[in-house]
């Protein structure tokens, strides 16, 4: 059975949304879906068919050119394109993001997370990452201002663009809360790399 997908186009303005529908297998029949790529949106990938509006829990992605190509389950060629992602996305900022079963929201990345696999550092001309939900939270509005500001999010792409600038934001207010101290209290803070209610299996097509 043919599944169906939506990508909703997230731009932080209520007049630039966009939600688009996409049949699997679209790409192979050289119909894919080409949207432009918008600094700093957040698309969001959903399966339809399934009990709440959630992604789908692994896609395929490459980079071809300037532009994003995802692939969904059992295709050979991308039923999305996103066009000059990668000239006008921020450095470091992954954009491709999905609703898990707990209700957050979490950006796609590869098991395997070292950086040349993240969607923000794929390489022209290579082969297509398998990708899932997973890594820290974040917010499903875009946050083109966030990402710029922080040049080090190639180096945390696991936390993504709002993830840092929570962090950031959070930090500075707490040392102007804080009363002067001599001495610092000892803190451990531990950080989950897996999202409750993303997979953590291998997978591949």
């Amino acid at each position: 059975m043919t599944k169906q997908y939506k990508v909703l186009v997230n731009t932080g303005k209520a007049e630039t949304k966009q939600t688009i529908d996409i049949q699997q297998g679209a790409g192979d029949k050289g119909q894919p879906v080409r949207i432009k790529a918008q600094a700093g949106a957040k698309y969001e990938l959903q399966e339809l068919g399934r009990k709440k509006p959630v992604g789908p829990d692994y896609v395929k992605a490459k980079r071809v050119g300037k532009d994003l190509h995802i692939l969904f389950e059992d295709e050979s060629q991308a039923s999305l394109i996103i066009e000059d992602y990668y000239e006008v996305m921020p450095e470091g900022y992954n954009g491709v993001i999905g609703q898990a079963e707990n209700g957050g929201f979490y950006e796609y990345i590869p098991e395997d997370p070292r950086v040349p696999g993240l969607i923000s550092e794929l390489a022209q001309g290579g082969q297509a990452v398998n990708v899932a939900l997973g890594g820290a939270g974040v917010s499903p509005v875009g946050a083109a201002v966030a990402a710029a500001g922080f040049p080090l999010l190639g180096a945390l792409g696991l936390l993504g663009a709002v993830g840092v600038a929570a962090l950031a934001t959070s930090a500075m207010a707490a040392t102007a809360a804080a009363p002067a101290q001599t001495t610092s209290p000892s803190r451990t803070t531990t950080w989950s790399s897996t999202a409750k209610g993303c997979p953590t299996a291998p997978w591949m097509w």
